[in-house]
């Protein structure tokens, strides 16, 4: 780094400090001395991360100003940011049509005002492309549709995996691997408070349901007052309607001490407010007593897939409507009913308890899994056998209150290819990545010695702090419970 280099950017820094939140009375100066340090701080500093209006305001508007644009969160960058292709050769998008985009509720998007406009502007486009520049349009979505080589993401590392399940069986074909660690001890991840006697005021944009509204801000004082939840972060989200995220906030700010707040990193918003940001609580506020019509739409789809994916420990969906009153094919029947009666992640088969070690038995695949089995069980560890995760199963899973170990088990019957132990091997360290904890247990050391063969488990266990303990028995009677099918119309409101 130059010297004109280092002061370029000490100014930069100063500049924008000055600058704060562009409130003050001399914001343009500081801006415009932060945008003439850019010019010779940028090649300062190897990448440089700023929000889009930070963009706009400091980097010069010179093609290839960069190597690379990396465009974050890009459903939520409308098209009026394909500025950005301009600053570098290379641009990677990171984006999800899924979730809630800007404009996402302008009214126009087919009115004659803005089809002329794209006519006149954009004739030379052929007319399949030219829709894709409307008010309503994102980035992610324009680029999507123009280049085939899109990488899907599939692993998720916020939420519990009852949370997330929702989100990725009802829009994206199950295809969410869950990979958050906990253990037993852990709060409840999904439930439902049915609020009575609640009723709605206002209609559409001013729809409020201060009943509702009211038990929300009660429960809120209830987990600040919960042991079990200290120091936990807490979200409210209106499903519907930003009036009442008003009555929310105003009723937040009566009642729950303003150090609570700060210290819990409360908030109050709808959907897209919450869009890239995240909490260890989120409740929901459905605020409808009466469903008027079923909310299918596309807007509807990317809202209510941000509301419950925000969560990453707990999730809470107070509603005022009663289940019976909600069309099948409404999302927040398919919501409420998922809540309801939500997958068990975290419980034992009772047939297991039938388990010998001398003859094998489903789910496990071989002699050698159900001798360790027995032998957690006989010490009184919840352990359960083929847990899957990644689209397969790991042999056994050690469950404590505060973590889980995966045992695998290796045994000389396991004929395999090449290919297939290289697969297993990338994917063990792909799993230790998302933070599992792997030991192996040889068949070939078990039969010669199987208490030295199991000491390294046994040491395991006790350095990762998991304890014995029981988990609850599976339900043989759980309600099927099926995704509402999605439709293509952009609006449902």
């Amino acid at each position: 780094m130059t010297e004109r280099q280092r002061q370029a950017l000490q100014s930069y820094k100063t500049n924008m400090g000055a600058y704060g939140r562009g409130q003050g009375r001399n914001k343009d100066r500081y801006l415009t001395a932060a945008f003439e340090a850019m010019k010779h701080a940028q090649q300062a500093v190897p990448a440089w991360v700023m929000p889009l209006s930070a963009v706009t305001d400091t980097i010069p508007p010179q093609p290839n100003a960069f190597d690379v644009v990396i465009v974050d969160e890009a459903s939520q960058a409308s098209v009026d940011n394909l500025f950005l292709l301009w600053l570098a050769p290379r641009v990677i998008v990171v984006g999800d049509e899924k979730q809630c985009a800007p404009g996402a509720n302008y009214r126009n998007n087919d009115s004659e005002a803005v089809q002329e406009s794209l006519d006149r502007h954009l004739a030379d486009m052929p007319l399949s492309l030219r829709n894709g520049f409307l008010p309503s349009s994102n980035l992610y979505e324009l680029l999507a549709s123009r280049f085939s080589d899109v990488v899907r993401l599939s692993e998720h590392f916020r939420c519990m995996p009852e949370i997330i399940g929702w989100s990725s069986a009802q829009f994206y074909d199950n295809r969410l691997i869950p990979l958050r660690q906990f253990g037993a001890d852990r709060l409840d991840p999904l439930r439902v408070v049915h609020v009575d006697d609640a009723m709605e005021e206002g209609q559409r944009a001013t729809l409020r349901n201060p009943v509702e509204a009211n038990a929300i801000i009660d429960h809120v004082q209830k987990i600040i007052d919960d042991p079990m939840c200290r120091n936990k972060t807490i979200g409210i989200i209106a499903l519907q309607s930003g009036k009442q995220t008003q009555v929310l906030e105003k009723m937040l700010y009566e009642r729950i001490d303003p150090a609570d707040i700060r210290h819990r990193h409360i908030r109050v918003g709808q959907p897209p407010d919450f869009q890239g940001d995240e909490r260890d609580i989120i409740l929901l506020s459905m605020v409808v007593t009466k469903a008027k019509k079923a909310l299918t739409g596309r807007t509807e789809q990317r809202r209510y897939n941000v509301a419950a994916s925000r969560a990453r420990d707990q999730l809470w969906l107070f509603t005022s409507v009663p289940q019976a009153s909600l069309n099948p094919t409404d999302l927040r029947h398919s919501l409420l009913t998922y809540m309801l009666h939500p997958p068990a992640a975290l419980t034992i088969d009772p047939e297991l308890d039938d388990v010998t070690p001398d003859a094998r038995a489903e789910p496990f695949t071989c002699l050698l899994q159900q001798h360790v089995f027995l032998e957690l069980r006989r010490r009184g560890y919840a352990v359960v056998p083929h847990y899957p995760v990644d689209h397969r199963a790991i042999d056994l899973v050690v469950v404590g209150d505060n973590g889980r170990l995966a045992v695998e088990c290796d045994t000389p019957s396991r004929n395999r290819e090449p290919e297939q132990v290289q697969q297993q091997l990338h994917r063990e360290r792909e799993l230790r990545r998302a933070g599992w904890h792997f030991i192996r247990i040889r068949d070939s050391e078990y039969l010669h010695d199987p208490a030295a063969a199991l000491e390294p488990l046994w040491q395991q266990l006790q350095q990762r702090g998991i304890e014995p303990r029981s988990l609850p028995a599976a339900s043989r009677q759980q309600p099927r419970w099926r995704p509402a099918p999605l439709s293509d119309n952009e609006d449902d409101l």
